[in-house]
């Protein structure tokens, strides 16, 4: 994959990642991000079915122990899912206009780091 996205660990996709401003991009490159972002984007319904199996598992474990401390530790990790899903409808429903996509994945990491500390 060419340099215009990273793998995000957390979001389990390729997400955008430019050095420049979108304006400053050729029309050729530009075109080339928007497909390669609509290839990962059609991928982002498979990982919140993953995310939600996930939530899923994480109930069941919740609802089958007396051990409070693990209780909360489950619903901690749910909580996590649940945001990240949260992330990825947000990445989903961006049309493929990468200059809307950098801002908002900026303002959904910042977002989450400053909530997790």
């Amino acid at each position: 994959m060419k340099p215009y996205f990273r793998f995000d660990e957390r979001l389990r996709i390729p997400v955008p990642d430019l050095e420049r401003e979108w304006e400053t991009y050729s029309r050729d490159e530009q075109q080339e991000m928007i497909v390669q972002w609509e290839a990962i984007r059609a991928r982002i319904p498979e990982v919140i079915r993953e995310l939600e199996d996930e939530i899923d598992r994480r109930q069941q474990q919740a609802s089958e122990t007396d051990d409070w401390e693990a209780v909360c530790r489950l619903y901690a990790e749910i909580a996590d899912l649940a945001s990240r899903i949260n992330d990825l409808n947000i990445l989903y429903r961006t049309e493929p206009e990468l200059a809307e996509v950098f801002e908002r994945r900026e303002s959904i990491g910042a977002e989450h780091v400053s909530r997790e500390k």
